[in-house]
């Protein structure tokens, strides 16, 4: 038995909506076919029969009783959406009858009745928005399924519902004898009469300087629907009791210690310390009386802000808090996209925290037990958030975690739950101590944390580097050393250059702790006079002769050189020598040629005491004042580092390549630390080509060099590494070149870009290793190769060194999380020179290391990633922000860089117009090649969020870069448009959808409409709200279909434009649907069932990983006349199919029912023609040939096919059916229900709707004529097996026979019309991906 309203009859009133009405209004239209999370469900269970005509009159009571309960709601074709109340709506009521069944068997068909109903969306234009289902069980037990959508009722009038259903219920549905309630529409009128300008105005300056929102998930995650899991429990009862105590004492209320809890606990996961999170405030205003009996939608989200200061004690944090919130109480009731709008339209959070109060008589609760035997309510709700955090007081206090799978794992959940329960006795034990001292990490974690960043413990020599250089000399002097374009110096010659070098040194006062500055150009002397201060345990200081004079002057003033090493002509960059400056020493003076050649090598030379903790060199880095500032780095660091590359590069690379001499190219700038690594091997006693100025910045003429010369290593930028492998550097990437390829390529100094990270791991023979280290840790403090990640990463730490990844509170951070690095070991540089101001700030006290030891702040931010290696995040003081949200610069050019025609790409934030910061591409196409940027951005829109797409995208030659090698950002042009115009509308169509946005916007239309059509429309101030009135205006005017979600995805008047005019509605029945573009990994294929669509796959997107595209294979004849006439021949017409998105294996393919069939001939007709199959997933499908499936029935006749279709189109609708429209179903009536509706299916003629029959009663023609082979792999099946009968011999074993490896079968407690349903594939989601990855077990 079946009933619900035919329509909404007279309208009794029309209002408009509450502040949360229009978000949960949006967050229905924008999408509505998936599920919708703000579906509510409250299941009554009773130990005894009710009575089913008392009940039902009871709800119909309820619904004459509270006008809000009646309502409906519009958005299209009116100003501003409103809801409507008919006067009369009778109760949506249905009875089910399980009571025949075994008890076991019904309360499976229950929870399957539950989860439909859940399921099953609402249309909000078709009230009541209110479901009553009432199903008899088996022991005599009746269960009242009651689901309603949050738009008419929030969580306090939920309660009220159900307290007042029973009432009711007791006296047989007469409601005569109860009080007349309060209408929700008093509620409104308050509404309507508060000051909004005042109270958004509090909201501005609560947020003032809120830079970027609280957001853990990538993009737009924080829409997507899905249904949550949960964690929870209860809090110990004493500790509970603390906090009341303590929140007494403080005079907060104990929400403060709560909220307050939750945001410490997202400053962990997120690294932030101005954390903003959503909260569900009541918005009942007690200026209205008997507002706690009224029935309708008076919650509210509000924004909590909760500002971090480490020295601030946790007291002081709560009293600031409460009273902050305290200050925000009148103004509750504004609405999200109001306040969002008013700190310019960004996304503020993406997590809710919700203390749920809620009306309870404990005593008439009892007595309605009694009387009607209710044993319990349980509710069902959820929320679009990626995370919500709920706390319910009580004889018990439970706090509970709902987490969406697709955004947080089971295990980030359950330790966010248990860091939450962390905090609180934190809270509650230590109110005095300041904030730093609150840990929401474990010991294990903590401890396990620190540990990641140990580098190993390796024994250094008591030795020097000139030493150790000598010993090379020695072991090998007619070795060659040293090539440059002038000369060619063995190690005996280089050396005895250097020591003559060093006596002349010696005798003007160098020794250990003096300084020598450097001011040549590159070339042999360079290196001779390098080692010649190395040998006297001095100290150089490198002038880099580019520089302007002036700077140079700072550099010599503030390092106060003993003697300054020179030529004439070099000097000539020098400033004027001062007083103070030390002596000059010109190496091209005949009296210092004379002195070089009559030094006496054969007396010894005095030794000198040379310690490790001598001073080795002082090399200058910008400071943020532009005073260049002189990092001072002892000797041990040096022979750490030579120690460590021993190790981890030098011997395993050398021993690769036979253990034969390395020829090295020396690129970097001598003042630049990283210029050491080619240094290293000379050292070694390997053959080092010093490049010079010109040779070295000639990315062509320096590739030519290495291939001529045979050069084996490569030290540059991954920006200058990305032009050489751009000119050649590994050969062509057809492999095809035979040439010499440097076997190791050396990368430091910036990101590292996946597109050079990729080539390097991806040429045979060739090692890419990743150095990355501040100047004021010698050299080098992390290091990991491409053979240590498939992606870009910094490594671990080096030998004797110790990194630690942490908060502002000095606090470790978990895996994942981002914080500021700090380093420690023997390489840590002294400090500053002449700057100890500057030293004491960026070397700190080492908390964790023994007393008295320091650490260096690099101001970088990193996170260790699964593997215990550390990923470089950009500088703290530098990061890319777009609206709020923080853009990861590597991210988007590795998007750009995918183009086939974009060899290397750049981006940075421009703000050429003040207050208009703009994301900013740069490309360098390929030899002749052209791009189309437009096209461009287009895809990129595709496999990036749409803050992370560039507003313009710039072509260049060649990308510029500083002396050493690094980016240059600041000599990026600023594009060609300049300021906020951009293109102005081209023609009529332009200009109306430009007038649309104006008119919503409130900007001026006609000519002097401000709108380009590339605004984007959320950046003009628009939110949910006008983007449903643009919707609805847009529909009005051109009478096409749009939905709030195509807005979301089309922002501009121009890809809106693009939007209206593609064929959607084709590209919907297309062969070949694209369900989700991006990512690096090869598609997943997903085979339509029989009604041939692959929609419903869609819904795998959240559990599936985001690296591999998502492909719906549909039906051929939903667009074509022409059907092939067998299996076989379907079969080799989706093998063309797939091969137009992919052309070669391995292939992945998943297939439901009768697209199972498919995916298994697929397979094996791809096999036999030579191809790769890595996955085949079927979703509970059996071979048509097996007994058991042929004594089951085998193929429907005509009819059956075609009334199982139309069944399956009418489920599409997602609404009530009414009463005329039951089986057996004509085919002219669905077709008009159809229409009739706001569905998918009301896009699409009776023609397409006819075709998805004729494609069920194909299939099922020819699945029962199916030839299968045998397919050799692995078969992950998903067998539905609600009301399954276990004696039919129907199981995924059947396969064996068509299957030579294993049949790995998951059961889903689903029936096989519901697989692809949102709880079933909560189920087959997760082990879908699994398998995909190759994680079996």
């Amino acid at each position: 038995m079946n009933t619900g309203a035919e329509g909404p009859g007279r309208i009794q009133d029309v209002l408009p909506l509450a502040t949360l009405q229009e978000g949960l209004l949006f967050h229905s239209v924008k999408d509505e076919v998936d599920l919708d999370v703000y579906t509510v469900q409250n299941v009554f269970e009773f130990t005894r029969r009710v009575d089913a005509t008392a009940l039902r009159a009871a709800a119909d009571a309820l619904l004459r009783r509270h006008p809000a309960l009646r309502a409906g709601f519009m958005h299209e074709g009116v100003e501003r959406p409103v809801q409507f109340v008919p006067e009369s709506v009778p109760a949506a009521w249905n009875e089910t009858d399980l009571s025949d069944l075994p008890v076991v068997e019904a309360r499976r068909r229950l929870d399957h009745l539950r989860v439909a109903q859940r399921e099953r969306r609402f249309d909000l234009a078709r009230p009541p928005l209110i479901r009553h289902v009432l199903v008899h069980l088996p022991e005599g037990r009746d269960v009242l399924l009651l689901t309603f959508h949050h738009i008419v009722m929030d969580g306090w009038s939920g309660e009220l519902y159900n307290a007042e259903l029973m009432d009711l219920y007791l006296r047989g549905g007469d409601d005569s004898g109860l009080p007349e309630p309060r209408p929700y529409r008093d509620y409104l009128v308050w509404l309507s009469r508060q000051d909004r300008r005042s109270s958004v105005e509090a909201w501005r300056s609560a947020l003032d300087g809120v830079d970027e929102g609280t957001l853990i998930s990538a993009g737009e995650g924080g829409d997507t629907t899905i249904m949550p899991r949960t964690v929870d429990g209860i809090v110990d009862p004493a500790l509970a009791d603390r906090l009341t105590t303590l929140a007494r004492e403080l005079g907060v209320t104990p929400n403060t210690l709560f909220l307050t809890a939750w945001g410490l606990a997202l400053r962990s996961h997120t690294g932030g310390d101005d954390i903003v999170f959503g909260s569900t405030v009541s918005g009942r205003p007690p200026e209205i009386d008997g507002v706690d009996s009224i029935v309708g939608v008076f919650f509210n989200t509000v924004p909590v802000r909760v500002r971090v200061r480490p020295a601030e004690t946790v007291r002081d944090l709560l009293v600031r808090i409460q009273g902050e919130q305290a200050d925000l109480l009148a103004h509750h009731h504004v609405g999200l996209a109001d306040i969002q709008g008013a700190v310019g339209g960004r996304r503020l959070f993406d997590t809710l925290y919700v203390q749920r109060n809620i009306p309870r008589d404990d005593e008439r609760y009892r007595d309605v037990r009694e009387r009607t035997g209710l044993e319990s309510v349980t509710g069902n709700d959820a929320t679009h958030y990626p995370l919500t955090f709920v706390v319910q007081p009580g004889d018990e206090l439970r706090l509970s975690l709902a987490h969406r799978t697709d955004v947080v794992s089971a295990e980030t959940a359950r330790e966010l739950y248990d860091r939450v329960t962390r905090l609180l006795e934190g809270i509650a034990d230590r109110p005095d101590a300041p904030v730093s001292a609150l840990d929401p990490l474990d010991v294990r974690t903590r401890e396990a944390c620190l540990a990641l960043g140990e580098g190993r413990r390796l024994a250094l020599p008591d030795t020097t580097p000139a030493a150790l250089f000598e010993a090379s000399a020695a072991r090998a002097p007619e070795r060659v050393a040293l090539v440059t374009r002038e000369e060619r110096l063995t190690f005996a010659e280089l050396d005895e250059r250097a020591e003559r070098l060093a006596r002349l040194l010696a005798d003007l006062g160098v020794g250990p702790e003096a300084r020598v500055a450097i001011a040549l150009h590159r070339s042999a002397d360079w290196v001779v006079t390098l080692f010649a201060v190395l040998k006297l345990g001095a100290a150089y200081v490198p002038l880099d002769l580019e520089h302007p004079a002036a700077r140079l002057g700072h550099m010599i003033a503030d390092s106060a050189p003993l003697v300054t090493v020179t030529t004439a002509r070099a000097a000539e960059h020098l400033p004027d020598e001062a007083e103070g400056d030390g002596r000059r020493l010109y190496l091209d003076d005949p009296a210092t040629r004379a002195d070089l050649r009559w030094v006496d090598l054969t007396v010894p030379r005095p030794p000198v005491e040379h310690r490790p903790d001598h001073l080795a060199y002082v090399i200058f880095t910008s400071g943020s004042t532009g005073r260049p500032k002189g990092v001072e780095t002892p000797y041990q660091g040096l022979v750490n580092m030579l120690v460590n590359h021993r190790a981890e590069i030098f011997d395993p690379v050398v021993a690769e390549q036979g253990d034969r001499v390395m020829r090295v190219a020396h690129t970097v700038s001598f003042s630049f630390d990283m210029s050491w690594e080619e240094l290293l091997w000379l050292i070694d006693g390997h053959e080092v080509h010093l490049m010079d100025e010109e040779l070295r910045r000639d990315s062509a003429a320096l590739v030519s060099y290495c291939a001529e010369h045979d050069i084996d290593v490569v030290n540059v930028t991954p920006s200058y590494c990305g032009q050489l492998l751009d000119d050649g550097l590994l050969g062509d990437t057809t492999g095809r070149e035979e040439r010499h390829r440097p076997p190791l390529v050396l990368l430091g100094g910036e990101a590292v870009t996946p597109t050079v990270w990729d080539r390097l791991r991806d040429t045979d023979g060739v090692l890419g290793y990743n150095l990355y280290g501040p100047t004021e840790y010698t050299i080098n403090t992390l290091g990991g190769g491409t053979g240590d990640s498939a992606t870009p990463t910094v490594g671990r730490p080096i030998a004797n060194t110790d990194v630690r990844v942490l908060d502002t509170s000095l606090r470790p951070v978990a895996p994942g999380v981002p914080g500021e690095l700090y380093v420690t070991g023997v390489g840590l540089a002294r400090g500053y020179t002449a700057r100890p101001d500057l030293t004491a700030e960026r070397f700190v006290a080492d908390p964790y290391g023994a007393p008295g030891a320091r650490m260096y702040r690099t101001g970088d931010l990193v996170r260790w990633d699964e593997e215990g290696l550390i990923d470089y995040l950009g500088r703290i003081d530098d990061q890319v922000k777009i609206r709020g949200v923080r853009i990861e610069p590597g991210e988007v050019v590795s998007a750009l860089e995918e183009h086939p025609d974009v060899v290397q790409a750049a981006v940075t934030v421009r703000e050429d117009t003040p207050g208009l910061k703009r994301l900013i591409g740069y490309l360098v196409p390929g030899t002749g090649k052209g791009i189309d940027t437009d096209a461009l951005r287009r895809e990129l829109r595709d496999s990036l969020p749409d803050a992370m797409v560039p507003a313009v995208l710039v072509t260049l030659d060649r990308l510029p870069l500083t002396v050493n090698g690094k980016l240059d950002h600041a000599a990026l042009p600023a594009p060609a448009h300049q300021g906020a115009a951009g293109r102005p509308p081209r023609d009529d169509v332009d200009r109306a959808l430009a007038d649309d946005f104006a008119a919503v916007l409130g900007l001026p239309e006609g000519d002097d409409n401000p709108v380009t059509l590339d605004d984007d429309f959320f950046d003009l101030g628009g939110h949910s709200l006008l983007a449903m009135r643009l919707v609805g205006r847009v529909r009005k005017r051109t009478g096409q279909r749009l939905r709030a979600g195509d807005l979301i995805a089309a922002p501009t008047v121009a890809r809106l434009r693009d939007y209206l005019e593609s064929p959607r509605r084709e590209d919907l029945l297309a062969p070949i649907l694209r369900l989700r573009e991006g990512g690096r990994r090869r598609p997943l294929f997903c085979l339509h069932p029989a009604a041939g669509l692959s929609w419903s796959y869609a819904g795998l997107a959240p559990y599936v990983d985001r690296e591999r595209p998502l492909v719906g294979v549909q039906f051929p004849g939903l667009r074509e006349d022409d059907l092939p006439p067998t299996m076989d021949a379907l079969v080799e017409r989706y093998a063309r199919l797939i091969r137009t998105v992919q052309p070669s294996g391995p292939y992945h393919l998943v297939g439901w029912s009768f697209g199972g069939q498919i995916a298994h001939g697929l397979a094996t007709l791809l096999q036999s023609e030579g191809e790769r199959v890595d996955f085949l997933g079927m979703l509970d499908t059996y071979p048509t040939d097996s007994e058991p499936v042929r004594r089951a029935g085998g193929a429907m006749t005509e009819d059956e096919a075609e009334q199982e279709a139309l069944d399956f189109l009418l489920s599409g609708a997602r609404r009530d059916l009414p009463s005329w429209l039951t089986p057996p179903y004509r085919r002219a009536d669905v077709v008009e229900f159809l229409r009739d509706g706001d569905g998918v299916w009301s896009d699409f003629d009776a023609e397409t709707i006819e075709r998805v029959v004729r494609a069920r009663v194909y299939t099922n023609e020819v699945m029962y004529r199916a030839d299968y082979r045998v397919f050799r792999g692995d078969l992950h099946f998903f067998s539905a097996v609600a009301r399954r009968d276990p004696g039919s011999g129907i199981t995924a074993e059947l396969w064996k026979e068509y299957v030579d490896g294993r049949v790995i079968d998951t059961p889903v407690d689903h029936h096989h019309d519901d697989l692809t349903g949102p709880a079933a594939l909560a189920v087959i989601g997760p082990v879908l991906d699994r398998a995909l990855r190759g994680e079996h077990g």
